[in-house]
Protein backbone atom coordinates (compact mmCIF):
# COMPACT_ATOMS: atom_id res chain seq x y z
CA UNK A 1 0.00 0.00 0.00
CA UNK A 2 1.21 3.42 -0.77
CA UNK A 3 1.86 6.14 1.75
CA UNK A 4 -0.89 8.30 0.26
CA UNK A 5 -3.49 5.61 0.87
CA UNK A 6 -2.25 5.04 4.41
CA UNK A 7 -2.39 8.78 5.12
CA UNK A 8 -5.93 8.89 3.73
CA UNK A 9 -7.00 5.95 5.92
CA UNK A 10 -5.36 7.47 9.00
CA UNK A 11 -6.99 10.86 8.39
CA UNK A 12 -10.37 9.16 8.05
CA UNK A 13 -9.77 7.22 11.26
CA UNK A 14 -8.89 10.49 13.00
CA UNK A 15 -12.15 11.99 11.72
CA UNK A 16 -14.04 8.95 13.03
CA UNK A 17 -12.38 9.39 16.42
CA UNK A 18 -13.36 13.07 16.38
CA UNK A 19 -16.96 12.16 15.47
CA UNK A 20 -17.01 9.51 18.21
CA UNK A 21 -15.72 12.04 20.75
CA UNK A 22 -18.36 14.56 19.67
CA UNK A 23 -21.07 11.86 19.95
CA UNK A 24 -19.86 11.04 23.47
CA UNK A 25 -20.07 14.74 24.39
CA UNK A 26 -23.60 14.97 22.91
CA UNK A 27 -24.64 11.78 24.76
CA UNK A 28 -23.27 13.13 28.06
CA UNK A 29 -25.07 16.43 27.46
CA UNK A 30 -28.35 14.63 26.69
CA UNK A 31 -28.00 12.50 29.82
CA UNK A 32 -27.38 15.67 31.85
CA UNK A 33 -30.43 17.38 30.30
CA UNK A 34 -32.52 14.24 30.90
CA UNK A 35 -31.58 14.10 34.59
CA UNK A 36 -32.28 17.84 34.98
CA UNK A 37 -35.67 17.42 33.28
CA UNK A 38 -36.50 14.42 35.47
CA UNK A 39 -35.56 16.41 38.54
CA UNK A 40 -37.66 19.39 37.44
CA UNK A 41 -40.55 17.10 36.56
CA UNK A 42 -40.43 15.61 40.07
CA UNK A 43 -40.37 19.14 41.52
CA UNK A 44 -43.40 20.10 39.42
CA UNK A 45 -45.27 16.96 40.47
CA UNK A 46 -44.57 17.73 44.14
CA UNK A 47 -45.69 21.34 43.68
CA UNK A 48 -48.85 20.20 41.87
CA UNK A 49 -49.63 17.75 44.66
CA UNK A 50 -49.15 20.52 47.26
CA UNK A 51 -51.39 22.86 45.25
CA UNK A 52 -54.12 20.22 44.99
CA UNK A 53 -53.93 19.67 48.75
CA UNK A 54 -54.11 23.44 49.39
CA UNK A 55 -57.14 23.75 47.09
CA UNK A 56 -58.85 20.85 48.88
CA UNK A 57 -58.21 22.51 52.26
CA UNK A 58 -59.60 25.82 50.98
CA UNK A 59 -62.65 24.08 49.53
CA UNK A 60 -63.29 22.40 52.86
CA UNK A 61 -63.07 25.76 54.63
CA UNK A 62 -65.45 27.37 52.16
CA UNK A 63 -67.94 24.51 52.54
CA UNK A 64 -67.49 24.11 56.30
CA UNK A 65 -70.83 25.72 57.20
CA UNK A 66 -72.79 24.26 54.26
CA UNK A 67 -75.34 21.47 54.03
CA UNK A 68 -77.01 20.04 50.93
CA UNK A 69 -80.78 19.57 50.91
CA UNK A 70 -82.21 17.04 48.46
CA UNK A 71 -85.83 16.46 47.53
CA UNK A 72 -87.17 20.03 47.58
CA UNK A 73 -89.24 20.42 44.38
CA UNK A 74 -87.81 22.48 41.54
CA UNK A 75 -91.02 24.56 41.44
CA UNK A 76 -90.24 25.94 44.89
CA UNK A 77 -89.20 29.57 44.34
CA UNK A 78 -88.59 30.77 47.90
CA UNK A 79 -85.64 28.53 48.73
CA UNK A 80 -84.96 30.11 52.12
CA UNK A 81 -88.51 29.35 53.28
CA UNK A 82 -88.32 25.81 51.88
CA UNK A 83 -85.07 25.07 53.72
CA UNK A 84 -86.32 26.67 56.96
CA UNK A 85 -89.56 24.73 56.73
CA UNK A 86 -87.58 21.49 56.24
CA UNK A 87 -85.33 22.21 59.23
CA UNK A 88 -88.22 23.27 61.43
CA UNK A 89 -89.96 19.92 60.84
CA UNK A 90 -87.33 18.42 63.13
CA UNK A 91 -88.93 18.24 66.60
CA UNK A 92 -87.63 20.99 68.88
CA UNK A 93 -86.11 23.12 66.10
CA UNK A 94 -87.14 26.66 65.28
CA UNK A 95 -84.53 28.15 62.98
CA UNK A 96 -84.87 31.66 61.57
CA UNK A 97 -83.48 33.41 58.51
CA UNK A 98 -80.67 35.05 60.48
CA UNK A 99 -79.18 31.58 61.18
CA UNK A 100 -78.74 30.89 57.44
CA UNK A 101 -76.62 33.24 55.33
CA UNK A 102 -77.59 32.04 51.84
CA UNK A 103 -79.43 29.31 49.93
CA UNK A 104 -79.12 28.44 46.25
CA UNK A 105 -79.57 25.54 43.88
CA UNK A 106 -76.63 23.65 42.40
CA UNK A 107 -76.18 22.94 38.71
CA UNK A 108 -78.54 23.32 35.81
CA UNK A 109 -81.92 21.71 35.32
CA UNK A 110 -81.28 18.25 33.91
CA UNK A 111 -84.72 16.83 33.25
CA UNK A 112 -88.33 17.25 34.22
CA UNK A 113 -89.37 15.78 37.54
CA UNK A 114 -85.89 15.82 39.01
CA UNK A 115 -84.92 18.53 41.48
CA UNK A 116 -81.46 19.97 41.95
CA UNK A 117 -79.90 20.00 45.42
CA UNK A 118 -80.02 23.17 47.48
CA UNK A 119 -76.94 24.50 49.29
CA UNK A 120 -77.66 26.15 52.63
CA UNK A 121 -74.82 28.28 54.00
CA UNK A 122 -75.32 28.51 57.76
CA UNK A 123 -74.24 31.56 59.75
CA UNK A 124 -72.09 29.38 62.00
CA UNK A 125 -70.62 25.92 62.16
CA UNK A 126 -72.63 25.32 65.34
CA UNK A 127 -75.95 25.78 63.51
CA UNK A 128 -74.86 23.53 60.65
CA UNK A 129 -73.75 20.77 63.04
CA UNK A 130 -76.98 21.03 65.02
CA UNK A 131 -79.06 20.45 61.88
CA UNK A 132 -76.76 17.75 60.50
CA UNK A 133 -76.73 15.80 63.77
CA UNK A 134 -80.55 15.80 63.86
CA UNK A 135 -81.13 15.09 60.14
CA UNK A 136 -82.38 11.57 60.91
CA UNK A 137 -85.29 13.15 62.82
CA UNK A 138 -86.79 14.49 59.58
CA UNK A 139 -90.04 12.65 58.91
CA UNK A 140 -89.46 9.69 56.54
CA UNK A 141 -92.46 10.55 54.37
CA UNK A 142 -91.32 14.15 53.98
CA UNK A 143 -88.92 13.21 51.16
CA UNK A 144 -86.20 15.73 52.05
CA UNK A 145 -82.80 14.54 53.15
CA UNK A 146 -79.61 16.32 54.15
CA UNK A 147 -75.94 15.65 53.35
CA UNK A 148 -72.63 17.37 53.96
CA UNK A 149 -71.37 19.69 51.22
CA UNK A 150 -68.04 18.02 50.45
CA UNK A 151 -65.48 18.92 47.77
CA UNK A 152 -65.77 16.73 44.66
CA UNK A 153 -62.55 14.81 45.34
CA UNK A 154 -63.60 14.01 48.88
CA UNK A 155 -67.12 13.03 47.74
CA UNK A 156 -65.58 10.43 45.41
CA UNK A 157 -63.26 9.13 48.15
CA UNK A 158 -66.12 8.90 50.66
CA UNK A 159 -68.54 7.18 48.30
CA UNK A 160 -65.94 4.64 47.15
CA UNK A 161 -64.85 3.96 50.74
CA UNK A 162 -68.42 3.34 51.89
CA UNK A 163 -69.33 1.46 48.73
CA UNK A 164 -72.26 3.75 48.05
CA UNK A 165 -72.75 5.85 44.95
CA UNK A 166 -72.42 9.60 45.55
CA UNK A 167 -75.91 11.01 46.02
CA UNK A 168 -78.04 8.07 47.01
CA UNK A 169 -81.73 8.70 47.63
CA UNK A 170 -83.35 7.75 50.91
CA UNK A 171 -85.13 4.39 50.59
CA UNK A 172 -88.93 4.46 50.67
CA UNK A 173 -90.58 4.00 54.07
CA UNK A 174 -90.87 0.36 55.14
CA UNK A 175 -87.80 -0.74 53.17
CA UNK A 176 -85.52 -2.90 55.36
CA UNK A 177 -82.30 -1.17 56.32
CA UNK A 178 -79.00 -2.43 54.87
CA UNK A 179 -77.92 -3.34 58.42
CA UNK A 180 -80.68 -5.97 58.75
CA UNK A 181 -79.58 -9.38 57.54
CA UNK A 182 -81.76 -11.67 55.41
CA UNK A 183 -83.19 -14.73 57.14
CA UNK A 184 -81.18 -17.93 57.17
CA UNK A 185 -82.42 -19.95 54.17
CA UNK A 186 -82.33 -23.31 55.93
CA UNK A 187 -84.05 -22.46 59.19
CA UNK A 188 -85.96 -19.28 58.28
CA UNK A 189 -84.45 -17.63 61.37
CA UNK A 190 -82.86 -14.21 60.86
CA UNK A 191 -79.06 -14.32 60.74
CA UNK A 192 -77.35 -12.91 63.83
CA UNK A 193 -76.03 -9.35 63.62
CA UNK A 194 -72.30 -8.89 63.99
Amino acid sequence: MSDAKLDLILSRLDKLDTVENKLNVVEATLNNVDSKLSSRMNDFEKALSQQKRAIEILERKVRRNNLLFFGIPEEEMDLMSAVLSSINRIPGFSFTQDQIDAVYRLGKIVREGRSRPIVAEFASYKYKEKVFSMRKALPENFGVYVKLDLPAGLRKKTSSATGSPGNKKRPPPGTPSPESKPPNKKSGVPAPKN
